[in-house]
């Protein structure tokens, strides 16, 4: 099993029910990180419906393979995901995270956002 540690910041359930998932800079993410970081989201979780907060990594990347994979993987966790923030820094990570929206949208209220007290405040309004 991948250490998903090696791309990961922290991944924790915050007081206000929020999944935060918080990468480390300069890391490039692929697909087999991503699918640790989510039987790793499963075993937390435990099924529990939660807004979820994203925060990428400075000049942290993730391959198109990963994307994909993680388009599919809440795709099939859409019924316990209230809402969906991410928190982005650069032009490449805005388009990433549009390339995502853009197949997620559907499913659940989602949006980017450069401040995470904003992507925070956004989500608890959206109890």
């Amino acid at each position: 099993m991948d250490d998903i540690h090696k791309v990961l910041k922290s991944i924790r359930i915050t007081e206000d029910q929020i999944l935060e998932i918080s990468f480390l800079d300069d890391v490039l993410v692929y697909k087999g990180k991503v699918q640790t970081i989510y039987e790793t989201i499963d075993l937390m979780t435990q099924g529990q419906r939660l807004h979820k907060l994203i925060i990428i990594g400075k000049q942290t990347q993730i391959t198109k393979e990963a994307r994909f994979l993680i388009v599919e993987n809440n795709a099939v966790r859409k019924q316990n995901i209230i809402a969906e923030a991410i928190i982005v820094h650069s032009f490449y990570q805005k388009l990433s995270a549009n390339f995502y929206i853009y197949f997620i949208h559907h499913y659940y209220p989602i949006q980017f956002f450069t401040d995470i007290e904003k992507g925070k405040d956004w989500l608890m309004q959206l109890a």
